[in-house]
Parts: structure tokens; C-alpha cells; sequence
């Protein structure tokens, strides 16, 4: 028993050594903060997320509010949608990789499983996706669209674009200025009282 024991740590470690000598050993292409997405935040107009099938297609209206506008038509929570746009604005990465299409299927990046799209007013668009996490799981493997790089981007940082429809959604009940409120009302059962 002890003997398949010894057969199954060597083996997992060869296989481990395997999947560093072939996707770890590109030589980065650049060491220290590189800025993989930059542009003006108050330009973002519309946000996609596509993850795991599911499609949220949010869109800024002239009052700076965003609205998500797929798969339902709804208030979104405007502070949580800029605190992401904001992120993707001045998004950096550790290293940078030369990698070619032949081996974005090594870093999850054939069928990403997280895509996120920014479309910026009189700029166009721009795609990023997100792939495997690296062995350590301290970074995620990112790509941009029509570009051969392969960004190492914190892990904590690209697992907060992972929202659902719940996270993005306003969910306030009701709004009114708190200032002009003269008087509340309470109900129990059938009798109002006065608070």
C-alpha cells in the first residue's frame, strides 16, 4: 500500500514539473507593473459580462446612472458598476507573456471563462479575457482581444469582475431626499402610529 502511495506523489509531481516546463516557461516579455487596459473612466458608456454562458450587458444613461439592460431592463447599482469600471480603467499586470493562438488553450484562454467588454465613447471597444490561474493561484492568466500577450493579472483583482446580475442590480426599495422628511408612519396589524 505504502508502495502505490510513493507511485502516486511521483507521478503527481511529475505531472506538476510537466505543466511548468511547458506553460511556465515562457520568458516574460516584461517584469514589474504593466498597464494592460487604460483609458478615461467617465468615457465608459456600456459594460459586458459574459461568464460561464451567462451575458449582463450593462449601459450608461446621460445621467451618469447605469442600467442593465440584459438579460432583464433594470436599475443597476451605479457605485458597484463604477467601482469596476474604474478598476478596468487603469488595470495593470505583473508580467506580460508572448504567447502565440496555438497556446492560449494552455492558459484557459481558447474558451476564456470570464470575458468582459468595455465600449468608451468615440474610443470603441475593448475585450478582456480571463483564463487559469497561475500554479501559485496568486494570478490569473488575462488576454486582451487582437493581442498575442498574456498578462498575469492578481487573482483577487480579476475574480472581482466576476458578478452576477444579484451583485449588479440597485436594490433600493424606494429613494426620497431623508432631508425632507416631516413625519413617518408606522402601521401594526390595523392601528397607525406616529413615529
Amino acid at each position: 500500500m505504502a508502495r502505490k502511495g510513493i507511485i502516486l506523489a511521483l507521478v503527481l509531481f511529475i505531472g506538476l514539473g510537466l505543466y511548468v516546463f511547458l506553460v511556465e516557461k515562457k520568458k516574460p516579455v516584461s517584469e514589474g507593473k504593466e498597464i494592460v487596459l487604460k483609458f478615461d473612466k467617465d468615457k465608459a458608456i456600456s459594460l459586458t459580462i459574459a461568464q460561464d454562458a451567462k451575458v449582463i450587458s450593462l449601459k450608461k444613461e446621460k445621467e451618469g446612472r447605469w442600467q442593465i439592460v440584459s438579460p432583464l431592463n433594470t436599475l443597476a447599482d451605479t457605485e458597484v458598476v463604477k467601482s469596476m469600471v474604474d478598476d478596468l480603467s487603469k488595470l495593470s499586470a505583473s508580467q506580460a507573456l508572448e504567447v502565440g493562438p496555438t497556446e492560449w488553450e494552455d492558459f484557459g484562454l481558447k474558451s476564456p471563462s470570464l470575458e468582459v467588454t468595455v465600449a468608451m465613447e468615440g474610443a470603441g471597444q475593448e475585450k478582456l479575457s480571463f483564463g487559469h490561474k497561475n500554479p501559485a493561484g496568486t494570478s490569473t492568466y488575462a488576454r486582451m482581444k487582437g493581442k498575442d500577450k498574456v498578462f498575469l493579472i492578481s487573482t483577487y483583482l480579476a475574480d472581482s469582475f466576476k458578478k452576477g446580475g444579484f451583485d449588479l442590480r440597485n436594490k433600493i426599495i424606494f429613494s426620497f431626499d431623508k432631508e425632507k422628511v416631516s413625519k413617518i408612519e408606522l402601521f401594526y396589524g390595523m392601528e397607525p402610529r406616529l413615529a
